[in-house]
């Protein structure tokens, strides 16, 4: 907002009273917002909203924004000055957002069509474009080609409503429900207003998402340090260099590593690092592949393990995988695990079967151990045949938590 608009705001007395001082040159304003020489202005005498637009294209851009966008196409009414941007993915798109009922106001549609300038000349549009990023103010900042009344109000028929402003960036608390005893709201930073609605669009730096909202808590006292998207982008690339830092431990390499990365910022260690030459093992370096493959035969067929109970009591090791289902049915019957009864009319019986599993220990230090296990065959129950519903106590950590409050507090027993 220039500071004739804000000049007049504050004149109208729609800034709380707050007074505008003369603002001195700025260079850095020169750098982010200077144009190029306008065409001649020219003359519209229209006499309502959406009978002449401004249309302008930019693009594409050098690096995708959101959701892979390429392209923005900007809108100006004539009339009130009142500014639309749509971003696109390609140059294509720009028929299916003229043909959308909701772009613009669907009952002068037909007539703004028939009247919209997107020639070079169109010394509306090319403003916009490079101000895209505050067109939530331009459309509530007073314009003189509508005797410095504001886009909004000449649009609407209403005065803007600026109690909503807050400081860009600033940071913002969004209320969330978690549970009883779970904090009951983020810390995010603020971005801008979701349009069509009164709610806000915030940053979520925990996740990288934006979150829009209208149960919001403003801290415009304070901002975020040293915070940026870009930051939260690049942290796996920040993990890859301070990886890279300790394996190269002299202060040379620290120097040339952050020189390095500062000066690319799409530069990724995990992707732009040296490849490492792959060899194959040395013991099998000048071997045939056939004693190679013969060799690791060998080894499959040593670690074999049985499927069923035939087999584990044939095979060489035979002794130690009884000793192992004698062991597994000793800790059942220790256990209680189960209880015999005659078989209920109408029902069958579940079946079961030993799983064998060999666990290799460390030659010359630890013998492997051979492990038996008795398990049920419950794939061979029919859902809705065997059994129809199922049910599990389960209980949530918050309420043990709570209970156990409760218990410390009044100095009472758990049993």
């Amino acid at each position: 907002m220039s500071e004739n608009g804000m000049a007049k705001l504050s004149k109208r007395g729609l800034l709380d009273g707050q007074r505008i001082c003369k603002l001195n040159f700025c260079e850095h304003c020169v750098f982010g917002k200077q144009k190029r020489v306008r065409f001649t202005r020219g003359i519209h005498n229209t006499k309502g909203t959406l009978e002449y637009i401004h249309s302008d294209l930019w693009g594409p851009s050098r690096v995708p924004l959101r959701g892979e966008a390429n392209y923005m196409l900007t809108f100006i009414d004539d009339f009130s000055r009142k500014v639309w941007a749509f971003f696109l993915k390609q140059k294509s798109d720009i028929v299916q957002v003229r043909r959308d009922h909701e772009t613009l106001d669907s009952s002068s549609y037909s007539t703004a069509k028939r009247l919209c300038r997107t020639n070079e000349q169109n010394d509306h549009g090319e403003g916009s474009i490079s101000s895209l990023y505050c067109m939530f103010f331009i459309n509530r900042s007073p314009s003189v080609a509508i005797e410095k009344k504001t886009p909004q109000e000449v649009w609407s028929g209403n005065p803007a409503n600026y109690s909503d402003l807050k400081i860009f960036g600033c940071p913002a608390y969004a209320h969330v429900d978690n549970g009883k005893l779970e904090p009951r709201s983020i810390k995010c930073v603020f971005l801008g207003y979701k349009a069509g609605v009164k709610e806000y669009k915030l940053w979520y730096p925990e996740n990288r998402k934006v979150v829009i909202s209208r149960d919001i808590i403003f801290d415009e006292t304070a901002m975020l340090p040293n915070l940026s998207l870009k930051d939260f982008s690049n942290k796996e690339n920040q993990k890859q260099v301070e990886h890279q830092i300790n394996t190269e431990s002299t202060p040379q390499a620290i120097t040339k590593i952050d020189n390095r990365v500062a000066s690319s910022p799409q530069y990724s260690i995990a992707k732009n690092r040296t490849r490492r030459e792959i060899k194959p093992p040395k013991k099998y370096a000048k071997a045939n592949l056939v004693d190679y493959a013969l060799n690791v035969a060998e080894d499959i067929d040593a670690n074999q393990e049985p499927s069923n109970y035939s087999e584990a009591v044939s095979c060489k090791d035979s002794e130690k995988w009884m000793f192992a289902m004698q062991e597994e049915m000793e800790s059942l019957h220790k256990n209680r695990t189960w209880d015999l009864v005659k078989l209920p009319k109408g029902k069958k019986v579940v079946r079961c079967k030993w799983v064998f599993k060999k666990k290799e220990g460390t030659p010359g230090v630890k013998e492997p151990r051979y492990k038996a296990m008795l398990v049920a065959k419950g794939y061979s129950q029919i859902p809705g045949v065997d059994f129809t519903n199922m049910f599990s106590p389960v209980v949530k950590h918050s309420s043990i938590r709570a209970l156990l409050g409760i218990v410390v507090i009044h100095d009472l027993e758990l049993e």
